[in-house]
Formats: C-alpha cells, sequence, structure tokens
C-alpha cells in the first residue's frame, strides 16, 4: 500500500494482482481534497467507483455530503434532511446494457435520527411507533389506503431485554431470561392460543449453550397447520476448553443426527464426522481435512474426496471432486468478491456496489467462466432466472418483487408485492436514474477506450470470444487503470437524455426525427416511481418465527397458518425443510439467505458454506488474527456465536466508532464539556446524521480509506483536552459494542448516537464530573426515556456496585475476549497515546481489558 502525505490510501497492491499481472497491478484511489473520489481497478475497470459530493449551495442539503455513488451495479443518488440523515435514495440498478432500472425510496426521521416513517419503492409507508423509553413498540403500514398491522406490539423489562412480541397475524412470542446472567431460558412461540415452539436452553459457566430443547409438536394443531409441519426437537451440545464446539446430537421431528469435529492449533478443522438419518436434505460423511499448501498453510487443500485451489490471496478458484470428477470453478475479482461461480457448466454471477454488497445475482446454464465475450469484468445478468437487490427493503426477479420488513436487523416479515415496475430506461416514458447518469454509455464508452487502447500497442486480435485479450493486464504485466491517459476519459457528458423530436406538421408523414427534445431532468423523483398498481388486496405476507440466533424456524402466512417448517445442523445444514406452499422464502440459518443453486450463505461480505463450516474466501482481516485461521467460522461456537456479514467484528467496530467519534463526538465534547455550551445546544450542532452508519445510507463511506485518515486525525486529537476526553469515550463506546457483537448483534445496526451518549456518560462519571453527567440526564429525560432510564441505573450501579456473581460472569466474558483478541494487540498495536487505544493498520483498537479487582470500580459496563 501507498499513502498521500495527508495519510489517504492512494494504491493497493494485493498478492494476486502482483502474481497474475505485476507490482504496476494496483487498486488505485483518488482524492477531492481527503474525500475519496474515485476507485479505479486494473483488471475490472468496469467495477471502477466515482463519488460526487454536493457543493456549497446544493439542494436537498447536499452541500459537503455524498451525493452520488457509480459503481458496476449502477448507482445511488441521496438526498437529506436538515441533521444529515438520508430522507431519500434514487436507486438505479444495471442487469445488463439493455436492461436499467430504477427505484426510488425514502425515510424520515425523529431528532434522535430514528426511523419515523420509511416509504418503499411501490409508495407502500410504513410506520415505526415508539414507546416513551424510546423503544419500537409496533410497526404499521399503509398501502394505497389499505391499513395493516405488521408488528402488533413488543414488550420490553427494565433491562432492555425484549420478553413479548405480537406480529401482524396474531402469532405472540415470549422470552424469559434469568435474572443473574440475563441468559434467555425459553422462548414460547403461540399461535391461536396453541405453542408452536417452546425452546428451553441450558448453559454452562461461560455461557457456552449446551441443550435446546422443544416439546412443542404443532402437529396437532388442525386449524393453522393442515400440512402438519414442524414437531418435538432437541440438541445437546459439547465444547473444548476453548469454546469450540466438538460434538452435536439431536433430533428434529424423525429425522436425527450426530457431529463430532477436532481442531487443529489455529482451530481449523481437522475431522468432520456427521451422521444423519431420516432427513432427505443433510448428508453424512467422513471429512478428514487437508493443509499442503505452504502460501496458505490454515486453507484446506482437500477435504473429503474435494481438491482446493486457491490463488495467492486465499480465495478458492477451484474444486475438484475425485469421486464424481465434477469441478467447481470460481472467479474473484481485485477485491476479493465472488464475481462467477460455476458448477461443470452452470454459473451462478454476481456484481456488488461499491459497500460490497450484492446487488444482483442470476443462473443458468453457460460455458466457462468468460461468456459470450462479455468483457472482462462486467457481469451482464441475461438470464431470465436473475434477482436484483436494490436496497435490503427490496428483491425483485423476472416475475415479481418481495418486500422486507425489518426490526433493527431481524427481518420480520416479507410481502410479495402485486403490480408491476415500469421503470426499465428508455421504454414507455421512463427517463430516470440515479443523479441522472447514463450507465449504459458509461460502460460503452469504457469498452470503447480498452479496445482503442488494443489498437494503440498493437496486440493481436486474440480468440473470438475473447477479443483483445492479449492486451489484458495478465499479458501486458500492466493494469488498465496505470495506463488511464492512454485510455481516456470515461465520464458521460452531461445533459445526455434526450429524446427525438418527431415531425407531428398535420398532414405530412412523420419521417425521421429533426430535432430533439431539452434533456430530461426529473430532478426530485418521488417513492413510487415507475410503479404501476394492482389489487392490493391480494399481497401475500409471511411472518419469520426465529430461533436466539435469529434462524427461521418457523414461518406462518397472515392468517397465522403454518407454511414453512426448517430445522439446522450446527453450521446450518438443513435437517428438516417442509412447506405447505409453493413459496420458499430463502432466509434461513442466521436469517441469511441460501443460495440453493450454489449450497452457500450469503452473508454481505463472504459467503459460507454449511457442509464443511468454513467460509468461501478468506477474513479481509486474517492477518491481525494470527492464532486463527482467517476461513473458519464465528471461531468454531455456531451455537452461541453469529456473524452479521462475514467481515471482521471486531474491526468493522473500531472503524465505525472511530470514525464516529472523530467526526461528530470531539466536537460535542468540546463546545459543552470545556467550551461552557449548555447539552441540548451542543447536541443540536453536531451533524449526527452525517456520522452514523446506519444501514440506510453510505454516506460515512466518505469518512474513513481505509482508516488512514482516522489514524492521523485521532494523533492530532489525543494533544487536546477535548480529544484525550474523547479518546476515552471511544475506548469506552469500543468495549460496550464488542460485547454486543459478541452476543450476535449487527454492527450496522447499532444506533452510534445512543452508544456515544452512553459513553460519555459513563467516562464523566469516571473522572468525577457528576454535574455534568447530571445535565446529561436531564436532557435525556424528555427526549429519550429508554436512555434515561438506563443511565440512571448505571449511576446508581456505580455507587452500590455489582453482585459477586455477575463479577464472576463478566470476568470469563472479558478472558475470552482478551484471547481472542490477543492477536490485534501483541502483533500489530502500537500506542499513540499512554491511553488503552491503539492504532493497529489504521484500526482503533481497545488494548487492554482489566478485570475488576473488586465490586467498587466505577464503571460497570466498560471493564
Amino acid at each position: 500500500m501507498t499513502y498521500d502525505a495527508a495519510g489517504n490510501l492512494l494504491t493497493k497492491l494485493t498478492a494476486e494482482l502482483r502474481k497474475s499481472i505485476s507490482d504496476k497491478g494496483y487498486i488505485s484511489y483518488t482524492y477531492d481534497f481527503e474525500r475519496l473520489h474515485e476507485v479505479l481497478y486494473p483488471e475490472n475497470l468496469f467495477n471502477r467507483v466515482t463519488y460526487t459530493y454536493g457543493k456549497a449551495g446544493d439542494k436537498y442539503n447536499r452541500a459537503g455530503r455524498l451525493a452520488l455513488v457509480e459503481d458496476a451495479s449502477g448507482g445511488e443518488a441521496y438526498y437529506y434532511g436538515k441533521q444529515g440523515e438520508v430522507t431519500k435514495t434514487v436507486r438505479t440498478v444495471m442487469a445488463s446494457v439493455a436492461d436499467i432500472r430504477t427505484y426510488v425510496y425514502g425515510a424520515t426521521y425523529d431528532s434522535w435520527n430514528r426511523v419515523q416513517t420509511m416509504t418503499y419503492p411501490d409508495g407502500e409507508v410504513v410506520t415505526y411507533h415508539y414507546n416513551a423509553a424510546g423503544q419500537v413498540e409496533s410497526m404499521t403500514s399503509n398501502r394505497q389506503g389499505r391499513q395493516s398491522v405488521i408488528v402488533d406490539r413488543i414488550g420490553y423489562d427494565k433491562e432492555g431485554h425484549t420478553v413479548y412480541t405480537k406480529l401482524g397475524n396474531g402469532t405472540e412470542t415470549t422470552y424469559t431470561y434469568d435474572k443473574q446472567r440475563e441468559r434467555l431460558q425459553v422462548m414460547n412461540l403461540t399461535a391461536d392460543g396453541q405453542t408452536v415452539m417452546e425452546n428451553r436452553y441450558q448453559y454452562d459457566a461461560v455461557d457456552n449453550i449446551l441443550g435446546i430443547t422443544n416439546a412443542a409438536n404443532p402437529t396437532s394443531l388442525t386449524k393453522l397447520n393442515k400440512a402438519k409441519l414442524g414437531g418435538r426437537s432437541s440438541h445437546t451440545y459439547e465444547y473444548d476448553e476453548l469454546n469450540r464446539l466438538i460434538h452435536a446430537s439431536g433430533k428434529a421431528k424423525r429425522a436425527s443426527y450426530d457431529m463430532v469435529m477436532s481442531f487443529g492449533r489455529m482451530s481449523e478443522p481437522l475431522t468432520k464426522v456427521q451422521k444423519v438419518d431420516s432427513t432427505t436434505t443433510a448428508k453424512s460423511y467422513n471429512f478428514a481435512y487437508k493443509y499442503e499448501d505452504s502460501n496458505h498453510p490454515t486453507a484446506p487443500t482437500q477435504i473429503g474426496h474435494d481438491h482446493y485451489t486457491y490463488d495467492a490471496n486465499g480465495n478458492p478458484v477451484l474444486v475438484t471432486n475425485d469421486s464424481t470428477n465434477t469441478t467447481r470453478e470460481m472467479y474473484w475479482d481485485e477485491d476479493n468478491r465472488l464475481m462467477v461461480l460455476s458448477d461443470n457448466g452452470k454459473t451462478s454471477r454476481y456484481t456488488y456496489n461499491a459497500a460490497g454488497e450484492r446487488i444482483m445475482k442470476s443462473y443458468g446454464t453457460m460455458e466457462g467462466v468468460y461468456i459470450n465475450g462479455a468483457p472482462q469484468g462486467i457481469t451482464f445478468h441475461e438470464t431470465d432466472n436473475f434477482t436484483l437487490y436494490p436496497a435490503s427493503i427490496l428483491s425483485v426477479n423476472k416475475n415479481r418483487f418481495t418486500k422486507h420488513y425489518f426490526l433493527g436487523d431481524k427481518r420480520v416479515a416479507s410481502r410479495i408485492g402485486t403490480g408491476l415496475f415500469n421503470n426499465v430506461y428508455g421504454r414507455n416514458g421512463s427517463y430516470v436514474t440515479a443523479g441522472q447518469q447514463d450507465y449504459a454509455e458509461r460502460m460503452n464508452q469504457i469498452q470503447t477506450q480498452k479496445e482503442a487502447y488494443y489498437k494503440k500497442v498493437g496486440v493481436a486480435p486474440g480468440v473470438p470470444t475473447e477479443k483483445g485479450a492479449y492486451g489484458d493486464p495478465e499479458n501486458t504485466g500492466v493494469g488498465y487503470n496505470a495506463v488511464l491517459t492512454e485510455l481516456g476519459n470515461h465520464d458521460v457528458p452531461q445533459g445526455w437524455i434526450q429524446t427525438p423530436h418527431p415531425n407531428t406538421t398535420p398532414g405530412t408523414n412523420p419521417g425521421a426525427p429533426i430535432s430533439w427534445n431539452d434533456p430530461s431532468n426529473p430532478d426530485d423523483p418521488q417513492a413510487g416511481y415507475g410503479y404501476i398498481a394492482n389489487d392490493t388486496t391480494k399481497e401475500e405476507t409471511f411472518f419469520y418465527h426465529s430461533d436466539h440466533l435469529g434462524s427461521t424456524s418457523y414461518i406462518t402466512d397472515d392468517k397465522a397458518n403454518i407454511t414453512q417448517y426448517d430445522a439446522y445442523l450446527p453450521y446450518g445444514e438443513l435437517l428438516v425443510d417442509e412447506h405447505s406452499s409453493s413459496e420458499d422464502l430463502p432466509y434461513k440459518f442466521n436469517g441469511k439467505q441460501f443460495d440453493e443453486e450454489t449450497g452457500l450463505y450469503y452473508y454481505g461480505a463472504r459467503y459460507m458454506n454449511p457442509v464443511t463450516s468454513l467460509w468461501y474466501g478468506v477474513d479481509a482481516l486474517t492477518e491481525k488474527y494470527p492464532n486463527v485461521t482467517g476461513y473458519c467460522y464465528t471461531f468454531n461456537n455456531p451455537i452461541k456465536l453469529l456473524d452479521p456479514d462475514g467481515n471482521s467484528p471486531i474491526g468493522a467496530a473500531v472503524e465505525g466508532i472511530s470514525a464516529f467519534v472523530v467526526s461528530a463526538g470531539v466536537d460535542f465534547i468540546s463546545n459543552w464539556i470545556f467550551e461552557g455550551m449548555d447539552y441540548k445546544t451542543a447536541f443540536s450542532h453536531v451533524r449526527w446524521g452525517a456520522a452514523a452508519f446506519d444501514g440506510i445510507s453510505t454516506a460515512a463511506i466518505s469518512l474513513l480509506v481505509d482508516g488512514a485518515g482516522t489514524t492521523k486525525t485521532i494523533g492530532k486529537i489525543a494533544n487536546s483536552k477535548a480529544g484525550r476526553f474523547a479518546i476515552d469515550v471511544a475506548r469506552t463506546m469500543i468495549t460496550n459494542i464488542i460485547g454486543d457483537i459478541e452476543k450476535g448483534k449487527d454492527f450496522n445496526k447499532i444506533d452510534l448516537t445512543e452508544e456515544f451518549i452512553s459513553a460519555t456518560f459513563s467516562t464523566l462519571l469516571d473522572k468525577r464530573m457528576e454535574k455534568r453527567a447530571n445535565e446529561l440526564l436531564s436532557g435525556l429525560e424528555r427526549s429519550n426515556k429508554k436512555l434515561y432510564t438506563a443511565l440512571n441505573k448505571l449511576k446508581r450501579n456505580q455507587k452500590a456496585g455489582k453482585s459477586e456473581t455477575r463479577l464472576k460472569s463478566d470476568a470469563s466474558r472479558v478472558k475470552i475476549a482478551k484471547d481472542r483478541y490477543r492477536g490485534d494487540v501483541r502483533k500489530y498495536a502500537k500506542a499513540v497515546t499512554k491511553k488503552n487505544l491503539v492504532v493497529a493498520g489504521g484500526d482503533l483498537v481497545f488494548e487492554k481489558v482489566s478485570e475488576r479487582p473488586d465490586n467498587k470500580t466505577s464503571n460497570n459496563n466498560n471493564k
């Protein structure tokens, strides 16, 4: 990697790029001052990412904020509110140059940046209702005047745990926790007053789950379960001294299983023996894992009959089976994203956005990885078997679309949409795109410039299906972006959206167009753009009922009829998969999408193979965990832990927290604590929305470039009183949020504003600044009852101490955390201050977690 004098990343050269191209095969980054402007790739120029920012005086509060992102999937334009929150998104998705679709959706927020309403691309308005403590208590929908309930009621205990949920179809779930450890004891699901599922949990001293028993048998429900789905289940689990799952056994309905695993020093699997009975979805096998690649010592070269070959980055590129003679080929792009997977000619293709999220997938019978002479690096989805994901709330295939409804990071319902979208560019008067850019022409210009480059360097034409292949970086040793001056500018001229104006003189032939209409510029398209309504009463709604890991156990329809039942083996293989309708919703283990065509779960950053219990592709931050293989899932404890997206949870947490504190927190702390401004005024002066990572907007991407900017800024702020206080706040936030991640919470769904206020309060107590702490509480009393109550409890605990039982529980968690993350400290940490905050490759990492010597230590949350 190379950086400029400001610490901005300029080039990144991976091991695979060096091997396949040369030292000139790097990924390059350019900036507008210190804002990331463009990312260019040496091999796949079509993956080019361009960031456009609002200028002074721009409408929709765009000044200084990210206004448009263009990438291989299309583009995304943002509209902002006064607090910097994203109020509307215009999303253009390019399936091919002839199929470019635009969707518009939006949201409104309250003063705490909580979503009040969300307007879906078909115009449906979903409203979130909050209780006096600021917690979501219900969710309702208005679809063309037709009201419906998605979540009827949610109840919480004084600790903030969910204890009761009633969904829109009348199904109810209760949750019971033990008082000392606050661990889930019983989860009970009922429909029409009858029990459908009753999971009971048993734990060991360090919170590993030893058993889950469900005695409920819903097959007796004659009214709501005519297909006799589901049944009793029981599971038992055993762990080694490092809390890795080594033995699991159980049964669900009539199916049963027994699984035994062993691990090496780096937690790499050595053996996996699985026996199943009376199941049609899972198989028995006896796997021995071999590790014979000296360049990738923790990457298996053989698992059973499967033989693996890897690229220099550690991504699998070929899997051959010596028993069935089958072959799986994979192609990864420069950022280690899986673009193509081919199983003996049956090919799956994927396209991602700038944030690495999958926006399109398609599947069909094709030959090889390079298909129909398509330019290398662009994935055209020209088969009918495709799915688009314009946003997390919407998925679209050839025949229909599906809307999804969330509480935080939990999917609670999906609704099969009716009507259709007439939003394909150039058809029936549809001329709206994100940022009013011509995305097809953008791709055409890149390809034209590549061909001009081929002619200039005089390369041979190559085989017909790979035109210009001899000019590709693998053959020239130079990345396309390194010869950008030869390729020219790919930007599309402004004012391109012009439609022909034919001859309309009465009594004459229409003839050819003699002029062009003025450029189209729909400046402010509204949610529902391009949607043609149909009978909304025919929309089918399905509700998810999940276990402690978020894995879907039952799905019910809008009348509470059971329509789907799934039971799992420890790593997500389906032990039982039953349906009473034609709908097979793909959100299964951990609530993640199961790609049936490949047998992989898509998590967001990586794909997980439930059969091998390993990730496809190595952890991007694997070098920071030298004691654990980069391929293992949840440190081999899939019953207790879950991975939100396949990224390193600790890395995501420290990056986001660091950016948040630097971009918003320091100003607040300086103005309020050290400059004498009152709390409410100081709070209102901060652009919290622009600093937050909220899963709806990618605006915060401009805050960081691989952490380099944050590292430099932290070094500067450490020299001021406000900066040193902010570092203490960041340290507390990191500790608290890592605890949430350990419990399976998605970092992107964590409210950083609330976490920051909580950590600020804790730091004030630590520093005995009680007057300021009370002022903060006073500011919260009316605006956020939930946080006010929690911080009041923290203050009382600070004075009274905590129970010995709770202390022991904290100590055990701390020990596990220290063992797990010590690699961040020992090998990569370099202290920037005397505080317990360090810089590790641009990350801010919590260096030392101290066990309390007694129960008199002031802060009960961050130790």
